[in-house]
């Protein structure tokens, strides 16, 4: 299953940022993070969580649970006990729309950042890009 789903993730990164129409790119973007949580989930994610509520120093006024995702399932877990069914579907959804709305805050950031520089994590040179990057910073 790991692999199964590692490919379908490996599939929908195979093209950079660059190639892909601007149009399509939040689309695109919104089916990885989907796939990612669904992934989560199939890896034994609720176990984890499950595991973290039985612990009585933990709650949700704590910053490391009301991260992107872990509160959106934890919430629903003083609802609904599980997530499975209806939840399962609720936790992809509000943790997918917690982590765009993240994901478009930290984009706003960094293009704040007139000296950055931009590595495609997905290229096939990727490595040799980022350490010319870094040589030019020496």
């Amino acid at each position: 299953m790991a692999n199964q789903s590692q490919s379908r993730y490996a599939a929908a990164t195979s093209r950079s940022g660059s190639d892909i129409p601007r149009t399509q790119r939040p689309r695109l973007a919104a089916a990885r993070i989907n796939q990612r949580f669904v992934d989560m989930l199939d890896a034994g994610f609720e176990t984890e969580l499950m595991a973290l509520r039985a612990r009585t120093d933990l709650t949700l006024d704590l910053p490391s649970v009301r991260c992107v995702g872990y509160r959106q399932a934890w919430e629903l877990l003083d609802i609904h006990g599980a997530l499975t069914g209806d939840a399962r579907h609720l936790w992809v959804e509000r943790g997918s729309a917690a982590t765009r709305q993240l994901a478009k805050r930290q984009l706003t950031w960094l293009r704040s950042m007139p000296t950055r520089r931009i590595v495609p994590a997905d290229a096939p040179d990727a490595l040799r890009q980022l350490m010319a990057v870094v040589e030019s910073l020496l």
